[in-house]
This record gives structure tokens, C-alpha cells and sequence, in this order.
């Protein structure tokens, strides 16, 4: 059984098939990190809605108090603009109220 051992490529094939070409990794690696940092600037640049859940007291028609959830306070600062849906009527049809935070 000692005499079994057959070499299937001689030692220049598995010198080349061993490595890894350099300009593979540099590329793949240069090519990665373009796509996360292109990722990262998006997030950071391109704006998103954010929808909070809360109830309303209207005291006239243009002014109304609003009771948001204690783990949105933060999120929430004087000056920022709010639509607001009303639930069972549909937004697209009735449109959304405008409005201004002016207290937090």
C-alpha cells in the first residue's frame, strides 16, 4: 500500500493552483468597500418618513394636543412638521392635516 501514492500534478500546477491572485483580492476587497461606503452615504443623505402612532384632542378646528408614546419623545423636536392621517378615512381620498409642533 506504500507504493500506492500516485501524484496527480507535479509541483509547478499546485504552486499556481495554491495561490490566490493577487489583483482578485485587491480588486474584490476595493470593490466591497465601495458598495458599504456607497450604502453608508445613501442611508445617511436619502430621508425617510418616520410614522407615529398617538391620539389626538382637537380643541377647535385649528389647534389640537397631542399624546405620543413615551419611547417617540425623543424622536420628536419644536419646529418639525406633521401630517396627520385620520384613521378610517382614507388619505388619499380625505387628504392629511399639516401642521407644526410649536411645544414639546
Amino acid at each position: 500500500m506504500a507504493d500506492n501514492e500516485i501524484e496527480l500534478r507535479s509541483e509547478k500546477v499546485r504552486h499556481i493552483i495554491g495561490e490566490i491572485p493577487s489583483r482578485i483580492v485587491r480588486y474584490g476587497i476595493t470593490i466591497i468597500t465601495i458598495v458599504i461606503l456607497g450604502l453608508l452615504v445613501g442611508a445617511y443623505f436619502i430621508p425617510y418618513p418616520e410614522t407615529i402612532s398617538a391620539k389626538v384632542q382637537m380643541t377647535n378646528a385649528h389647534q389640537g394636543t397631542i399624546t405620543v408614546p413615551y419611547k417617540y419623545v425623543n424622536t420628536i423636536a419644536r419646529g418639525m412638521t406633521a401630517n396627520i392621517e385620520v384613521e378610517g378615512y382614507d388619505a388619499e381620498t380625505y387628504g392629511v392635516a399639516n401642521g407644526v409642533i410649536t411645544a414639546t
